[in-house]
Order: C-alpha cells, then structure tokens, then sequence
C-alpha cells in the first residue's frame, strides 16, 4: 500500500498505529513536548503498543480532526473526549506536526492539552 502523507498522519493521530508502522523512518523522532522525546523506530513502536493497551478500553470520540498538508509537512489539530472504564471523561486538544521524507515520517512533534470540562 502507497499512502499520501494526509493519509498517514491523519491515521497516526487517530491512534491507528499499525496503519503507520511501515512508513516510520528507521530513524524517527517524536517530539511529546513537555513530556519526552522518542528516537528510533522501535522506540516509537513500543510507545504505540502501550498506547493501544491503554485505549483499548477507552471509548475514544474524534469531535473535531483538522488536516492541513503541505508539500513534506502535515499539520493535524484534533479535540478527542476519552472515556474509560469507569465512565470518567476527558477531553484533549492536541496538535500534531508530521515532517515526510522519501514518502517516510521523520518527526512528530506533538502538543497535547486536556480541556477542563463544563
């Protein structure tokens, strides 16, 4: 499968990772700023892994997922309210900034904000 750079970040973002694994450079960084900073491939993959172990029972509802790509870089701003197990909610903004080389990711950057609810 050949996906466009919209496709891909657009699938990372809404935590589809297996989607995404065969277009991770070898050398990938992914920037969680104010949190950590991910190098390698197998890094980034096993930070995915925990994050569907997490989510898998998590009720995840996309409400808003923006998608503005240019030539190697894509920009998608997304709100998400998560619900878990025991019915606590919380809602996310985040913003997540794909650079592209030769048709891999290189480098994420991703901020992520948790929206106080009303």
């Amino acid at each position: 499968m050949n996906a466009a750079p919209q496709q891909l970040a657009e699938a990372f973002s809404r935590h589809e990772f297996e989607t995404t694994r065969p277009y991770l450079a070898d050398a990938i960084r992914w920037n969680m700023v104010g949190s950590e900073v991910i190098s390698g491939k197998e890094n980034v993959v096993n930070t995915c892994q925990q994050s569907v172990r997490y989510l898998a029972d998590v009720q995840v509802n996309f409400m808003k997922c923006r998608v503005i790509a240019g030539d190697q870089h894509v920009v998608v701003e997304s709100l998400a309210e998560y619900t878990d197990p025991q019915q606590q909610l919380s809602k996310v903004a985040s913003c997540d900034i794909y650079e592209f080389a030769d048709g891999k990711i290189v480098e994420i950057t991703s901020y992520a904000v948790e929206i106080p609810l009303q």
